[in-house]
């Protein structure tokens, strides 16, 4: 094995801040679901799916005209070049 593989990984927190709008005032249960007030840890190499489905996605919105996946989130760190 290279010194490369046997190397330490650095563990790094990193906080993400989202905002959610929904045009129509009169519908907020679309986002019920999502636990605003609880932080949750995404491993780096899981996707963040946004959508209707609940088999698929992790977070969960609830409106017909949403679509069965919504969007995603990929989550990836640049390296640091030396």
């Amino acid at each position: 094995m290279s010194s490369f593989e046997e190397a330490e990984t650095e563990e790094t927190v990193t906080c993400l801040h989202m905002t959610f709008y929904h045009p129509c005032q009169d519908n907020k249960m679309m986002f019920r679901c999502l636990n605003f007030r609880k932080r949750e840890q995404v491993r780096a190499d899981e996707m963040a799916k946004f959508g209707r489905d609940s088999n698929i996605c992790r977070y969960n919105l609830i409106d017909t005209r949403v679509s069965r996946i919504q969007f995603s989130l990929q989550f990836y760190r640049k390296l640091n070049k030396l």
